[in-house]
């Protein structure tokens, strides 16, 4: 028989964004190299010190982090300024009002108060500080359960339910809090001002903790803006900001079409699912701070190389081909590239360029060479990989542990948050590199909860083309549960692992607090992408497509007196 004809085919939408769409919008945007030269001339990323207003703007906000002597307004300015998605430029104020706040004192002056002190509690384990959670002791009654007089605290609720999920495992006190707020918030949103039902429904929907912050401050500048005791300074410089970010991210995006049309993957390989605009909205969501330009580039590039990879894995390969091609990615040389069929030959030296481009970077930068260390992140990809086909040729159903320990490497987040080590981190250790990405709990708990959401929202459709079973096809199996069973014991592990990860980011380390972020950032990825069962990847349309325009091509309208046109 043909090989031809055993080929599978998965029949994805094909793109909405492609070379020259992108480019269109960019040109609309006036995003012209000459223009952002302007903004782009203090220590090589985006400042802007230049524009008078912006650097007033600026002080006036630091001014107010290192005035205010009142708990009640320095805890809400410190979210406004979080939420709106400027926190990277006032870094070491917020650190400094933070471990100030950290007190009696300030446990004393909100001690009445369930919003301030839900909000003292979230922003002190943001923080990295293990404040206890019986803080909330204090509003529940002598018999247990929490105080009937919360139940029309509307404020106060929604601030609790958004502290309870910086809960760690065995944190009872938080996890009743979370079903206590959540019942009463859905009986008060029908009662509150629109602008407050509104905020309601954004929490209910997925809780602050658990969105990806360049969309969620995105939707906050129009939501802080109709606030009553908004930061007027506040508003017009995170729009202005959140403008010149954008423009920075749209320069990278130049970067990367141009090495997506270089690479002509699309064209010469019509099989795989082509989506570097998603991708790069994946890589937005890991690593949002503007200053890591060249982390954010290389780990949308790998992301790219990882979606054509596990389409030829799941879709287009045939046995015989995809044990060759492993072989030769675990070898990393171009020895035996000959023996591949034209498109795995033409991928393989896409890859293989591209990674070698980027260790080239990484020496250059941090005097590291990161080859070997690049090699091993592709060789573990690809056998996970090999791992899942092996299983669906020979029509293996594996236990639920023996498929997460595989999927939760296949799924990629180990690769990219292994690639944006050496990148993000400033002094690379040996003990640590040989920690990740496999043996690094911090990883595998962000791993984990990507690859469940994933599931969750792609399994339906790659059991109907034909792909290795997944989570719920494997716990079924195992148990005999029916599938609603369980896609809830897949939540609750969600759940589950997003304690897990919070206790995580509340160790001490040495690893940046920046690397760090980048775990959580990448499970925020996959609520993002995947939430409600829906495939933002596969399906791009209506809601992934949105926040790609939102974020990439539409800047926020600025007042007259702000505009930099």
């Amino acid at each position: 028989m043909d090989s031809m004809e055993v080929r599978c085919s998965a029949n994805y939408h094909s793109t909405f964004w492609d070379i020259d769409s992108i480019r269109a919008l960019l040109a609309r945007s006036n995003c012209t190299a000459a223009a952002i030269v302007d903004f782009l001339h203090i220590c090589g990323w985006l400042q802007a010190l230049s524009h008078d207003h912006h650097k007033r703007l600026k002080e006036t906000v630091q001014r107010r982090l290192q005035d205010i002597t009142q708990p009640h307004h320095l805890l809400g300015l410190i979210d406004a300024v979080q939420r709106l998605g400027v926190a990277y430029r006032f870094e070491v104020e917020i650190s400094d009002a933070l471990d100030g706040l950290h007190s009696e004192n300030t446990k004393h002056a909100i001690k009445d108060s369930l919003h301030h002190t839900s909000l003292y509690f979230r922003l002190l384990r943001q923080h990295g500080c293990n404040l206890s959670s019986d803080i909330f002791n204090k509003f529940k009654k002598e018999g247990g359960g929490f105080k009937a007089s919360l139940c029309e605290d509307a404020m106060g609720l929604l601030s609790m339910y958004e502290a309870a999920h910086l809960g760690v495992k065995g944190e009872a006190i938080l996890e009743e809090a979370q079903v206590f707020s959540t019942a009463n918030l859905k009986i008060l949103m029908e009662r509150v001002e629109r602008k407050l039902a509104d905020r309601i429904e954004h929490a209910l929907e997925i809780p602050l903790y658990w969105r990806a912050s360049r969309p969620e401050a995105r939707w906050y500048i129009d939501a802080y803006e109709k606030e009553d005791g908004r930061i007027d300074d506040l508003v017009d410089f995170a729009k202005l900001d959140f403008n010149m970010v954008q423009m920075v991210y749209q320069t990278e995006l130049e970067e990367l079409s141009m090495w997506w049309e270089l690479l002509g993957l699309p064209e010469k390989m019509g099989f795989f699912r082509d989506r570097l605009m998603e991708n790069y909205l994946l890589a937005i969501g890991m690593v949002v701070e503007p200053q890591y330009s060249q982390c954010r580039i290389a780990i949308t590039k790998a992301i790219v190389l990882i979606t054509v990879m596990d389409d030829f894995y799941d879709v287009h390969g045939l046995p015989d081909e995809l044990k060759v091609f492993t072989d030769i990615v675990n070898r990393w040389d171009l020895e035996g590239i000959d023996q591949l069929p034209e498109y795995m030959k033409l991928y393989y030296l896409a890859l293989y360029n591209t990674t070698n481009e980027t260790a080239y970077i990484i020496l250059k930068e941090k005097g590291f060479n990161a080859t070997h260390y690049l090699k091993k992140l592709w060789a573990m990809q690809s056998n996970s990989y090999f791992r899942e086909a092996q299983w669906f040729n020979s029509g293996y159903t594996p236990k639920f542990d023996e498929y997460l320990d595989n999927a939760l490497v296949s799924v990629g987040v180990p690769l990219v948050l292994g690639l944006s080590y050496p990148m993000i981190q400033q002094q690379i250790s040996k003990a640590e590199i040989d920690l990740i990405p496999e043996d690094l709990n911090l990883l595998r708990w962000a791993s984990i909860i990507f690859r469940l959401y994933n599931d969750l929202a792609t399994s339906k459709a790659e059991q109907q083309r034909g792909d290795v079973p997944k989570s719920i096809q494997c716990y079924m199996h195992e148990t005999g549960s029916s599938e609603e069973v369980a896609r809830n014991h897949i939540r609750d592990l969600i759940s589950d692992a997003w304690k897990e990860l919070n206790a995580e980011c509340l160790k001490p380390t040495s690893l940046s607090k920046h690397y760090v972020g980048v775990a959580p950032n990448s499970a925020r990825s996959g609520v993002l992408m995947y939430h409600h069962d829906f495939d933002g990847i596969a399906d791009p349309r209506s809601r992934t497509n949105a926040h790609i325009t939102s974020i990439f091509f539409e800047p926020v309208a600025l007042k007259e007196s702000i505009n930099l046109g």
